[in-house]
């Protein structure tokens, strides 16, 4: 929109878009509105450059933080909990894996009964839930 007013309307919306979308992305395949001798349009397009990049920059940095510290795998862990959470139906629900928990689940899973563990400790619960006899 910037660039529409600069150029009072003269251009049309898709140029404008061109433009500010060539100054963020350092392509500079040329600019279709022409800033020579407007100084107004030079500073918008420096402001436009600066900020679009440094905002760029920003984002991609924290979607590879997000990526590399793992909360990607875990956002996909959680979505395929979330998901087989919604099929169980007529289910236990045991909470807390130590001492008398330890025992309920491995009867529900001798008995072949359907159950879900709940433990604040997830690498812990996994662990004694593939021990179960």
């Amino acid at each position: 929109m910037g660039y529409w007013f600069i150029g009072k309307g003269q251009y049309a919306l898709i140029d404008c878009l061109y433009m500010t979308v060539i100054t963020i992305a350092t392509i500079g395949y040329g600019e279709i509105i022409d800033m020579s001798g407007n100084s107004g349009g030079r500073v918008f397009t420096m402001f436009i450059a600066l900020f679009g990049i440094g905002t760029l920059t920003y984002i991609l940095s924290n979607f590879t933080a997000f990526v590399v510290e793992g909360e990607l795998n875990e956002t996909f862990r959680r979505r395929k909990m979330e998901k087989v959470i919604k099929k169980f139906k007529d289910h236990y629900i045991v909470c807390g894996i130590e001492g008398v928990g330890f025992h309920i689940v491995n009867e529900l899973s001798e008995t072949k009964r359907p159950h879900v563990i709940v433990d604040i400790d997830r690498k812990k619960n996994r662990k004694d839930s593939r021990n179960l006899s």
